[in-house]
């Protein structure tokens, strides 16, 4: 481009005219087009104002020039200096041409960083990251203010945010990027998709309440929601608290409901791949089950023996299911509500999201399934499994709600 600007300046000046120059700043002046075209400004400065005598002829060789896809100048004079102010109409297509090379480096170097920390890069191809990373956020900006195509700003948006998550934060490693993990990223990415944990929890409340009414006036409306018959045979009926069997063998009752809890977070997390309906699916069903459970028992005499022993870990893993039941939701959202991004880019962006989520919940399951291998069977004070259970809500959304808000302020 640069050059083909060149040689429209050198029509307008012999060599003798000694015209110097520079295109230290490109894009120091920019004007919207109603084509759609990118708009860039380019300074030349001319020097010895008596030079300029052929000003009128020059003049009429830019008439020629006004359509909007070739160029217009304007001049403004003093006296010793002349700077001369070039606004190229840049169409879209060559404004990509001339710039998908940077960009392919650019998400070169992003490829090698995936596999490799920056410190692993070679001096000259950190110092080209830089480089080419703050002309890609230049290239966003004039895409932003000039072009009409969104699929170029959303790859252009796309990767700058890479680069920059890839350049800023690769002095985070270890156990610095674990600690900054949980420290800020967590909490913080909870709080952004609130909206749709808090979806996943009332899924699951309006189907337990369902279960519950359904169960309370008909047990066999049990069935119907998942409870198997031989389950009301075995146990409510002969009012039996199976979950005593846990206190005979801890360990492998805590490696079994680990494994259990697991296999349930992903499957809600899984389903979201179904556009959300297999997630929601999921909480309704497991809401329903687990309320229409507690309604067998308490009509049996022993609801509250349940629900002492389910209280202790029950308020960690519930919020787990609701944790990964809004990262499925977000799964879902971006297939079906992508807003302004392309699907692509939506599910990357939620699905990293949503992985977040995911392991902040694997952490937290761990924490759940030994509270109720080992606390929750126990035959201790009810009044303890409650404590415990207060105590372990209070930290878990204080911790949720209020942890890394002021290292994003101060960002």
């Amino acid at each position: 481009m640069l050059a083909q600007v060149c040689s429209h300046i050198n029509e307008f000046g012999s060599p003798a005219h000694g015209v110097h120059r520079s295109f230290d700043n490109p894009f120091r002046r920019s004007h919207k087009s109603n084509n759609g075209a990118v708009v860039i400004g380019i300074d030349m400065r001319v020097e010895h104002a008596c030079r300029f005598d052929r000003g009128d002829s020059v003049g009429n060789r830019l008439d020629s020039f006004r359509p909007p896809a070739f160029a217009k100048i304007r001049d403004t004079f003093n006296q010793s200096l002349h700077d001369w102010i070039i606004i190229l109409v840049v169409p879209p297509d060559r404004f990509i041409n001339q710039r998908k090379n940077a960009w392919q480096r650019l998400e070169d170097l992003l490829k090698l960083l995936d596999t490799a920390s920056l410190r692993r890069l070679r001096r000259e191809e950190v110092r080209e990251l830089g480089r080419i990373y703050r002309r890609t956020a230049s290239d966003l900006a004039i895409a932003r203010a000039e072009s009409r195509d969104p699929r170029l700003i959303n790859y252009l948006n796309s990767l700058v945010i890479r680069a920059h998550g890839r350049i800023y934060r690769a002095d985070a490693q270890g156990g610095k990027r674990i600690r900054h993990f949980f420290a800020r990223e967590l909490p913080q990415t909870f709080r952004r998709t609130w909206r749709y944990t808090l979806l996943s929890f009332s899924v699951f409340a309006l189907f337990a309440l369902i279960g519950f009414v359904g169960t309370r006036y008909d047990p066999e409306f049990s069935e119907l929601v998942g409870v198997d018959p031989s389950f009301r045979e075995l146990y409510i009926e002969t009012k039996t608290p199976w979950w005593e069997s846990l206190n005979d063998a801890n360990q492998i009752g805590a490696t079994s409901i680990m494994t259990h809890n697991i296999q349930v977070t992903i499957y809600t997390f899984a389903f979201g791949a179904t556009c959300g309906i297999g997630t929601l699916f999921y909480l309704a069903i497991n809401g329903a089950n687990f309320a229409s459970i507690l309604t067998l028992c308490y009509r049996a005499g022993f609801g509250n023996d349940l629900l002492t022993f389910v209280v202790a870990h029950g308020v960690v893993e519930l919020s787990c299911i609701f944790i990964a039941g809004g990262a499925g939701l977000l799964i879902g959202s971006a297939m079906i509500m992508p807003g302004n991004l392309s699907r692509a880019d939506a599910l990357r962006t939620r699905g990293m999201e949503a992985v977040r989520l995911m392991v902040g919940v694997a952490v937290l399951l761990v924490v759940a399934g030994t509270i109720e291998g080992f606390i929750s069977p126990a035959l201790i004070d009810p009044r303890i499994k409650y404590s415990i259970a207060a105590l372990t809500g209070v930290t878990l959304y204080a911790y949720l709600l209020l942890a890394g808000h002021e290292k994003a302020k101060s960002q």
